[in-house]
């Protein structure tokens, strides 16, 4: 399988969890004890209660206990993910992937609530945000680009109440996540 098809098989199968979301409670702002996720390339701290669905070395996916939310993350080596190893032509695909992705949810409208990109330290961020209303489904898209790697971590709420219920869960998630 090649890298793009990777790429795009990884966004579809997590936004695939918005259209057939497991049944859940309505989801709560609960602060809970965290533990490390430590992967050979990157690193993240989620709640206690955050279950693996699946993983191994390059790729991730957690799920909340209740199953209200949850995450994809895999990483790629620059040069194997775009041709010209560039950290834009990386993003391009990245936001082309997650265009791919919610294009492919026939009946799902999706409202862009956020865009960013920036650099810092080193690392190239990149975030997308987006929305659809009627289901009660909001996906948010982190890349960060560092030391010729790539991390793309696709965060799902499945049951989405509010932002301020949301962030709740994610900021902490996002703000934890770093290359190694």
């Amino acid at each position: 399988m090649s890298v793009g098809s990777s790429l795009c098989a990884m966004v579809q199968l997590s936004l695939l969890w918005c259209f057939c979301p497991p049944s859940m409670a309505q989801s709560k702002v609960v602060s809970a004890p965290r533990q490390s996720i430590v992967r050979k390339l990157w690193e993240m701290e989620v709640p206690n209660d955050w279950v693996d669905k699946g993983s191994d070395q390059y790729k991730t996916h957690m799920m909340s206990g209740d199953g209200s939310k949850g995450f994809y993350c895999a990483t790629w080596k620059l040069e194997s993910l775009v041709k010209d190893s560039s950290e834009a032509s990386a993003i391009q695909k990245m936001k082309s992937a997650g265009e791919v992705g919610r294009k492919g949810a026939k009946g799902y409208h999706w409202e862009k609530l956020s865009e960013t990109r920036s650099t810092a330290s080193g690392v190239t961020r990149y975030e997308e945000d987006y929305l659809d209303h009627y289901h009660r489904c909001r996906t948010k898209t982190l890349v960060l680009i560092s030391h010729g790697f790539v991390l793309r971590a696709d965060f799902q709420d499945y049951a989405f109440s509010t932002l301020k219920v949301s962030n709740a869960v994610f900021d902490p998630l996002i703000t934890s996540c770093r290359l190694r």
